[in-house]
This record gives structure tokens, sequence and C-alpha cells, in this order.
């Protein structure tokens, strides 16, 4: 692992620990903003646990529907 990736796990474990209250201690509820880095940590960390000939297939896949239409 590098010492890049490790950068962006500890990064995205910080996200994903944080308090989302307010400064009043009030909790705030979660914006689409967070919705969507929360699935693109998701998607990331799918992508790197992904064996790369399933990544190979899904490409193959894409471009195929791709010129279907």
């Amino acid at each position: 692992m590098t010492d890049e990736q490790a950068a962006l796990e500890r990064a995205s474990a910080d996200r994903s620990g944080a308090d989302t209250g307010s400064a009043d201690g009030r909790t705030t509820t979660p914006t689409l903003r967070d919705a969507a880095m929360h699935w693109a940590e998701r998607l990331r960390e799918v992508t790197v646990k992904a064996p790369l000939q399933s990544l190979l297939v899904a490409f193959l896949v894409g471009i195929w529907f791709a010129r279907r239409r």
C-alpha cells in the first residue's frame, strides 16, 4: 500500500468518524454533498478491492453499450 492510499484511508476514516453536530451541540442532517462524498468513497473502496479482470469486463461492457446507442 502506498503512502498516498494510506493517507486517503485515514482521511476517509476521519470523515466517517466525525461528529455531524453543530457548534451549539445540535445534530445536523446530512446534506446532499455528504451523501455524494459517502457514495464516492464507497465506489473508491470497491474499485480498489475489485480484481483487474472484473474491471476489464466492466470497461468492455461499457464500450459495447455505448456503441449500441
